[in-house]
């Protein structure tokens, strides 16, 4: 190693070596500066297992301590000449001195702090110091709270009271029911809690109070009783009434909300308490007030304070509407309806030069057929209103077929028909139309109808329109039937007639013996064609051929004069 080398390690280490002294020395002056600061703790009297909050804390510096019952130590390091706050607190214990000395050495001294107004001892440090703060047990009392009540709380239904003590150093007894330990000078404060029963006050000795919550300081032993009275409870009906039944109305009644029925309920109220009757609605009524209220018996809605048994009912009128029906000046109805009723059915329709027909009853240019009396308007004039047909013009449009042209037929409820633009058929005449297969006919002058205003008029007042679809009712009118007598039958040359037959609404038989000269007697059978049609004449007596019911064989065989007037005549004989 070089010379060189050695010096430098050399110095280093010398270095190292200072260094070490001096924070050697720095340690053990700051050492020498600072001193110890004791507080022993020492508790005389330990407070009851209950007093659960019992406390005492010393404070040196920021640092702390605390026991509830048993003796402890603090101590902590203050530097020379600072200066050094202890501060102490207690809870449930009492302060007895704070002296100087360890706790063994204190006794015999006087207390270095008074009574203080705060636990606070200040002093600057100049050397180990130690102090004793001694504290005792503070007082306790026991303090028992229970009840009073005229009727056991078992005998009540729904029946429950509870009391209660509480306050700071107020504790409850683990072994006694509704008992407390209590430090003396704390307030305590008893309450109570009760269901069907009135907190009528607090005992305490001599003391009596009517406050819910009572307070008083502890001083000794004492017990608290509250009283209680059980709620009285009346019964109260109540119901409604009223004199008639309106259609379609309602009421609506309660009792401290409860919905009231026609039948009534019964409320069970306590005593002193109120009931609050309501009518909530009374839809076709008038309400008119409430038997047995004496204050306000019209109101809709009282209280009323409950001290006896008691019965309320609320009274209903139904309304009731003047309804006058004018029908003519002559023709007048008064009713008296009630509410809910339906306006009363129209007159028949009647016939003054021509059928009117009624519409409806006319209130305030309004024309009603249906209605139902639930205003507010009690006092009604209606007037019956008509749809006068007095001279109403009506056309009867008549189609085309293929045997008659087509027409239209006018009519005037006052004036009669008018033909001139009729339909026509050949060797038919027109003597009525048909509507929906109602058949009207006219008079024999062809005037007006048969009967009219019990038919086509009171027809025609029940129709919105006054044209309509008719088809033409038909009847005969000479129409010349050919007669013909084929080679095969057997009597085809006895006809002594000419061969033609007039045929109109008159015609009803047809003589064979005269017509064709037969003995009726000879005819074993008898056929009549007509359009591939056949009517066959059944014998049932010997006469039975010597006389054709041509309306029978007309109907049978579907005769049209229009389409062919040629009928062929079959006789077989039995010769």
């Amino acid at each position: 190693m070089s010379n060189k080398l050695t010096k430098i390690l050399t110095y280093c280490s010398l270095v190292l070596v200072i260094l070490a002294v001096v924070i050697t020395t720095a340690i053990c002056l700051t050492t020498a500066l600072s001193y110890k600061v004791t507080v022993d703790v020492v508790i005389q009297n330990i407070v009851p297992e209950e007093a659960t909050d019992a406390n005492v804390t010393v404070n040196i510096n920021g640092t702390e301590v605390s026991t509830q019952r048993e003796n402890t130590t603090l101590t902590v390091n203050a530097q020379k000449d600072r200066e050094v706050t202890i501060t102490f607190n207690m809870t449930d214990y009492n302060y007895v001195g704070l002296y100087n000395g360890t706790k063994d050495t204190y006794q015999g001294t006087d207390s270095i702090l008074a009574e203080p107004t705060e636990y606070v001892y200040k002093f600057t440090v100049t050397q180990d110091t130690n102090y004793t703060l001694v504290v005792d047990a503070a007082s306790f009392y026991q303090v028992s709270v229970g009840y009073n009540a005229d009727k056991p709380v078992d005998e009540v239904e729904g029946g429950a009271i509870a009391v209660t003590a509480s306050g700071a150093g107020v504790y409850a007894d683990g072994d006694t029911a509704n008992s407390y330990i209590v430090r003396e000078g704390a307030e305590v404060s008893v309450s109570y809690e009760a269901s069907e029963y009135t907190f009528t006050g607090w005992t305490n000795g001599d003391a009596t109070s009517t406050d819910s919550v009572y307070t008083f300081v502890a001083n000794g032993n004492t017990t608290v009783t509250g009283n209680f009275e059980a709620y009285v409870y009346y019964d109260v009906r109540v119901n409604y009434a009223f004199d008639e039944q309106a259609i379609g109305g309602n009421i609506a009644v309660t009792a401290n909300g409860q919905e009231v029925t026609q039948e009534g309920i019964t409320l069970k109220i306590r005593d002193g308490a109120n009931v609050t009757l309501s009518v909530v609605s009374g839809t076709g009524y008038d309400f008119t007030g409430w038997t047995n209220v004496t204050d306000n018996a019209t109101s809709a809605t009282v209280n009323i304070a409950v001290s006896a048994n008691a019965e309320y009912t609320a009274n209903f009128n139904v309304i009731k509407y003047d309804i006058e029906y004018v029908d003519g000046e002559e023709s007048t109805t008064v009713q008296d309806v009630v509410y809910g009723s339906t306006l009363q059915a129209g007159p028949e329709d009647i016939y003054a030069n021509g059928w009117n027909k009624f519409l409806g009853w006319t209130l305030n240019g309004r024309t009603y057929t249906q209605a139902i009396f639930d205003g507010n308007n009690r006092e009604i004039t209606l007037t019956a209103s008509y749809r006068n047909q007095s001279e109403i013009n009506y056309t009867f449009d008549a189609a085309a077929t293929d045997f008659s042209t087509a027409g239209t037929i006018s009519y005037n409820t006052a004036n009669g028909l008018d033909l001139a633009n009729a339909p026509t058929r050949d060797y038919y005449n027109l003597i009525g139309i048909s509507i929906n297969g109602t058949q009207y006919l006219f008079n024999e002058e062809k005037t007006g109808f048969a009967d009219a205003q019990n038919t086509i008029d009171q027809y025609l007042v029940n129709q919105s329109a006054s044209t309509l679809t008719v088809t033409p009712i038909w009847e005969l009118d000479g129409a010349p039937i050919t007669v013909n007598l084929p080679s095969d039958s057997d009597f085809s040359g006895n006809m002594d007639n000419e061969d033609q037959i007039t045929a109109d609404a008159n015609i009803e038989t047809l003589m064979v013996t005269e017509f064709f000269g037969i003995d009726a007697s000879q005819i074993a059978s008898f056929k009549i064609q007509y359009n591939s049609r056949t009517y066959t004449v059944s014998r049932t007596t010997a006469d039975a051929y010597a006389t054709i019911s041509f309306a029978d064989v007309f109907d049978t065989i579907g005769f049209d004069a229009s389409a062919s007037t040629e009928l062929t005549f079959i006789f077989t004989s039995n010769v």
